[in-house]
Protein backbone atom coordinates (compact mmCIF):
# COMPACT_ATOMS: atom_id res chain seq x y z
CA UNK A 1 0.00 0.00 0.00
CA UNK A 2 2.84 2.33 0.86
CA UNK A 3 4.53 1.60 -2.48
CA UNK A 4 1.40 2.50 -4.42
CA UNK A 5 1.29 5.90 -2.67
CA UNK A 6 4.91 6.55 -3.66
CA UNK A 7 4.18 5.55 -7.26
CA UNK A 8 1.04 7.72 -7.23
CA UNK A 9 2.97 10.73 -5.92
CA UNK A 10 5.70 10.28 -8.51
CA UNK A 11 3.20 9.92 -11.33
CA UNK A 12 1.43 13.07 -10.10
CA UNK A 13 4.79 14.85 -10.07
CA UNK A 14 5.45 13.73 -13.64
CA UNK A 15 1.94 14.81 -14.68
CA UNK A 16 2.38 18.24 -13.08
CA UNK A 17 5.78 18.74 -14.73
CA UNK A 18 4.30 17.76 -18.11
CA UNK A 19 1.43 20.24 -17.64
CA UNK A 20 3.84 23.00 -16.64
CA UNK A 21 5.96 22.22 -19.70
CA UNK A 22 2.90 22.39 -21.97
CA UNK A 23 1.81 25.71 -20.44
CA UNK A 24 5.29 27.18 -20.90
CA UNK A 25 5.48 25.95 -24.50
CA UNK A 26 2.06 27.48 -25.29
CA UNK A 27 3.11 30.75 -23.63
CA UNK A 28 6.39 30.69 -25.55
CA UNK A 29 4.60 30.09 -28.85
CA UNK A 30 2.14 32.94 -28.28
CA UNK A 31 4.97 35.23 -27.14
CA UNK A 32 7.02 34.27 -30.18
CA UNK A 33 4.17 35.10 -32.55
CA UNK A 34 3.54 38.43 -30.80
CA UNK A 35 7.22 39.41 -30.88
CA UNK A 36 7.64 38.45 -34.55
CA UNK A 37 4.55 40.48 -35.44
CA UNK A 38 5.83 43.45 -33.44
CA UNK A 39 9.25 43.20 -35.11
CA UNK A 40 7.58 43.28 -38.54
CA UNK A 41 5.60 46.38 -37.55
CA UNK A 42 8.73 48.07 -36.22
CA UNK A 43 10.66 47.27 -39.38
CA UNK A 44 7.89 48.68 -41.57
CA UNK A 45 7.77 51.72 -39.31
CA UNK A 46 11.51 52.33 -39.69
CA UNK A 47 11.17 52.13 -43.46
CA UNK A 48 8.29 54.61 -43.50
CA UNK A 49 10.04 57.16 -41.28
CA UNK A 50 12.79 57.55 -43.85
CA UNK A 51 10.18 58.84 -46.26
CA UNK A 52 9.79 61.98 -44.14
CA UNK A 53 13.33 63.12 -44.92
CA UNK A 54 13.05 62.31 -48.60
CA UNK A 55 9.54 63.70 -48.77
CA UNK A 56 10.62 67.11 -47.53
CA UNK A 57 13.27 67.30 -50.22
CA UNK A 58 10.78 66.11 -52.81
CA UNK A 59 8.18 68.73 -51.81
CA UNK A 60 10.78 71.49 -52.04
CA UNK A 61 12.01 70.31 -55.42
CA UNK A 62 8.49 69.96 -56.85
CA UNK A 63 7.50 73.35 -55.48
CA UNK A 64 10.53 75.06 -57.02
CA UNK A 65 9.74 73.34 -60.34
CA UNK A 66 6.15 74.63 -60.11
CA UNK A 67 4.70 71.11 -59.95
CA UNK A 68 1.86 69.75 -57.85
CA UNK A 69 2.96 68.99 -54.27
CA UNK A 70 -0.40 67.87 -52.80
CA UNK A 71 0.33 64.12 -52.90
CA UNK A 72 3.79 64.53 -51.39
CA UNK A 73 2.47 66.83 -48.67
CA UNK A 74 -0.32 64.37 -47.92
CA UNK A 75 2.20 61.51 -47.66
CA UNK A 76 4.38 63.48 -45.22
CA UNK A 77 1.31 64.47 -43.18
CA UNK A 78 0.26 60.82 -42.90
CA UNK A 79 3.75 59.62 -42.05
CA UNK A 80 4.33 62.29 -39.40
CA UNK A 81 0.97 61.42 -37.84
CA UNK A 82 1.94 57.72 -37.78
CA UNK A 83 5.34 58.64 -36.36
CA UNK A 84 3.81 60.75 -33.60
CA UNK A 85 1.22 58.11 -32.76
CA UNK A 86 3.87 55.38 -32.70
CA UNK A 87 6.24 57.32 -30.42
CA UNK A 88 3.38 58.12 -28.03
CA UNK A 89 2.24 54.47 -27.94
CA UNK A 90 5.69 52.99 -27.17
CA UNK A 91 6.22 54.56 -23.75
CA UNK A 92 8.80 51.95 -22.77
CA UNK A 93 10.94 52.78 -25.79
CA UNK A 94 10.59 56.54 -26.19
CA UNK A 95 10.86 59.21 -23.50
CA UNK A 96 9.46 62.71 -23.10
CA UNK A 97 12.41 64.28 -24.96
CA UNK A 98 11.55 62.16 -28.00
CA UNK A 99 7.96 63.34 -27.80
CA UNK A 100 9.10 66.97 -27.61
CA UNK A 101 11.30 66.49 -30.69
CA UNK A 102 8.39 64.94 -32.59
CA UNK A 103 6.24 67.89 -31.56
CA UNK A 104 8.93 70.30 -32.80
CA UNK A 105 9.13 68.40 -36.09
CA UNK A 106 5.36 68.58 -36.54
CA UNK A 107 5.37 72.30 -35.74
CA UNK A 108 8.24 72.97 -38.16
CA UNK A 109 6.46 70.97 -40.87
CA UNK A 110 3.27 72.99 -40.32
CA UNK A 111 5.24 76.24 -40.53
CA UNK A 112 6.96 75.06 -43.71
CA UNK A 113 3.62 74.25 -45.32
CA UNK A 114 2.50 77.81 -44.50
CA UNK A 115 5.65 79.19 -46.15
CA UNK A 116 4.85 77.17 -49.27
CA UNK A 117 1.21 78.18 -49.17
CA UNK A 118 2.09 81.87 -48.87
CA UNK A 119 4.70 81.53 -51.63
CA UNK A 120 7.54 82.98 -49.54
CA UNK A 121 10.32 81.89 -51.88
CA UNK A 122 13.00 83.79 -49.96
CA UNK A 123 12.39 81.53 -46.91
CA UNK A 124 11.84 78.20 -48.68
CA UNK A 125 15.42 76.95 -49.05
CA UNK A 126 16.53 77.96 -45.57
CA UNK A 127 13.38 76.58 -43.95
CA UNK A 128 13.51 73.34 -45.93
CA UNK A 129 17.15 72.83 -44.93
CA UNK A 130 16.37 73.39 -41.24
CA UNK A 131 13.34 71.13 -41.46
CA UNK A 132 15.35 68.42 -43.18
CA UNK A 133 18.06 68.57 -40.47
CA UNK A 134 15.43 68.36 -37.74
CA UNK A 135 13.63 65.47 -39.44
CA UNK A 136 16.95 63.70 -40.02
CA UNK A 137 17.87 64.04 -36.35
CA UNK A 138 14.45 62.86 -35.14
CA UNK A 139 14.23 59.97 -37.56
CA UNK A 140 17.78 58.81 -36.77
CA UNK A 141 17.10 58.80 -33.02
CA UNK A 142 13.84 56.94 -33.52
CA UNK A 143 15.52 54.39 -35.78
CA UNK A 144 18.29 53.77 -33.23
CA UNK A 145 15.83 53.33 -30.38
CA UNK A 146 13.60 51.11 -32.49
CA UNK A 147 16.58 48.95 -33.52
CA UNK A 148 17.55 48.64 -29.84
CA UNK A 149 13.99 47.62 -29.00
CA UNK A 150 14.06 45.01 -31.76
CA UNK A 151 17.38 43.68 -30.37
CA UNK A 152 15.76 43.29 -26.94
CA UNK A 153 12.89 41.40 -28.51
CA UNK A 154 15.31 39.05 -30.26
CA UNK A 155 16.99 38.48 -26.88
CA UNK A 156 13.57 37.68 -25.41
CA UNK A 157 12.96 35.17 -28.20
CA UNK A 158 16.34 33.57 -27.56
CA UNK A 159 15.57 33.26 -23.84
CA UNK A 160 12.19 31.69 -24.61
CA UNK A 161 13.89 29.20 -26.91
CA UNK A 162 16.48 28.39 -24.22
CA UNK A 163 13.72 27.85 -21.63
CA UNK A 164 11.85 25.50 -23.95
CA UNK A 165 15.08 23.55 -24.63
CA UNK A 166 15.84 23.30 -20.90
CA UNK A 167 12.30 22.12 -20.23
CA UNK A 168 12.70 19.52 -22.95
CA UNK A 169 15.89 18.26 -21.30
CA UNK A 170 14.26 18.24 -17.85
CA UNK A 171 11.31 16.31 -19.28
CA UNK A 172 13.68 13.82 -20.88
CA UNK A 173 15.55 13.27 -17.60
CA UNK A 174 12.33 12.97 -15.60
CA UNK A 175 11.14 10.35 -18.05
CA UNK A 176 14.46 8.50 -17.70
CA UNK A 177 14.28 8.53 -13.88
CA UNK A 178 10.68 7.37 -13.84
CA UNK A 179 11.45 4.63 -16.35
CA UNK A 180 14.41 3.42 -14.27
CA UNK A 181 12.27 3.44 -11.09
CA UNK A 182 9.54 1.44 -12.80
CA UNK A 183 12.07 -1.05 -14.18
CA UNK A 184 13.67 -1.41 -10.72
CA UNK A 185 10.29 -1.94 -9.05
CA UNK A 186 9.36 -4.51 -11.69
CA UNK A 187 12.61 -6.46 -11.30
CA UNK A 188 13.08 -6.24 -7.50
CA UNK A 189 11.08 -7.60 -4.61
CA UNK A 190 9.44 -4.77 -2.67
CA UNK A 191 10.13 -6.23 0.78
CA UNK A 192 13.64 -7.58 0.42
CA UNK A 193 14.86 -5.33 -2.41
CA UNK A 194 16.40 -8.45 -4.00
CA UNK A 195 16.13 -9.32 -7.67
CA UNK A 196 13.03 -11.30 -8.63
CA UNK A 197 13.56 -14.79 -9.87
Amino acid sequence: MNTSKVISRRSNLVLISVLITIIIIVFSTVSFLYVVNDIQKLTNFINSTGSIRGGIQRVTKLYLLNQDIKESVKMIDETTFILSDFVNSKTGVFNSNDKVEISNLLQSWTEYKEILKNNQKDRILNSSENLWKLSNSVVNKIEIKTHNHIALQYLFLFLLFAIVCILGLVGFFIRKVVQENIEKKASHDQLTNLLNR
